[in-house]
């Protein structure tokens, strides 16, 4: 019930909330996105699937993506990331899910970085009969900021994220939005930070013989190195404002 302590929920009773707060409710069932909660959500991952459904990609000595139930957002598991200690130092997964309704459309990550890192990638991909269009976006140790990749093939910088904190356990939360109709980047999120980036241009190709959106995440490590992070929610979704 609205204003119970939340061992109430162990004793008989229900829970109801008038659409105005609907924000408490999503708090306390653990909201997929903890600061937007604009667009419909159309797929969900928390770790608590382990690997189904997800494609991995590694490279280099000791990379791997194994579930853990050490650090976890909103489920008892995530997904931890190893990056090779070598050749290009990679630890990926890739999910393509099939015949979407083109619409600008979220892709929200959280990840924890548990040692030292280079680079996270994120990308977004909708192929269709008509274009391929790409969101690309890169966090950066060096760097110490989050940029995106435009039209003319180059990376801009977009926030300034300052040192990152790596200590166990803290998850940073990345959200981008893109207008996949128009080409064009919306607005992106980096924890509190919410910049619009509605001047840049996404990368386009030619036509796809099928139609799919695809989203992967990506941990790319230091030479001589098993770096590490979690990921503990990955949501994707539509219908973007």
């Amino acid at each position: 019930m609205p204003d119970a302590p939340d061992w109430y929920r162990f004793l008989p009773g229900s829970e109801r909330h008038i659409l105005g707060d609907l924000g408490e409710h999503a708090v306390r069932v653990g909201s997929p996105v903890v600061y937007d909660r604009r667009g419909e959500m159309v797929y969900a991952n928390n770790g608590d699937t382990g690997l189904s459904g997800l494609m991995v990609f590694l490279a280099g000595t000791g990379a791997a993506v194994i579930p853990t139930a050490e650090f976890s957002l909103t489920s008892g598991y995530g997904l931890k990331f190893i990056a090779g200690s070598t050749d290009s130092n990679k630890a990926q997964i890739v999910k393509t899910n099939v015949a979407p309704e083109v619409s600008s459309m979220g892709l929200e990550v959280a990840l924890a970085l548990l040692t030292a890192w280079y680079q996270v990638q994120i990308n977004l991909v909708v192929y269709s009969t008509d274009w391929v269009r790409v969101a690309r976006v890169r966090i950066r140790d060096t760097e110490e900021d989050v940029a995106i990749k435009d039209s003319d093939g180059n990376y801009y910088s977009i926030i300034d994220t300052g040192e990152l904190d790596d200590s166990w356990g803290v998850f940073h939360h990345l959200k981008l939005v893109v207008d996949f109709d128009t080409g064009k980047w919306d607005r992106i999120m980096f924890d509190e930070v919410e910049t619009d980036i509605s001047t840049y241009t996404l990368e386009a190709s030619g036509a796809s013989t099928f139609r799919a959106i695809q989203w992967d995440v990506g941990l790319y490590g230091r030479e001589g190195y098993n770096d590490e992070m979690v990921v503990g929610r990955v949501v994707l979704t539509a219908n973007e404002p």
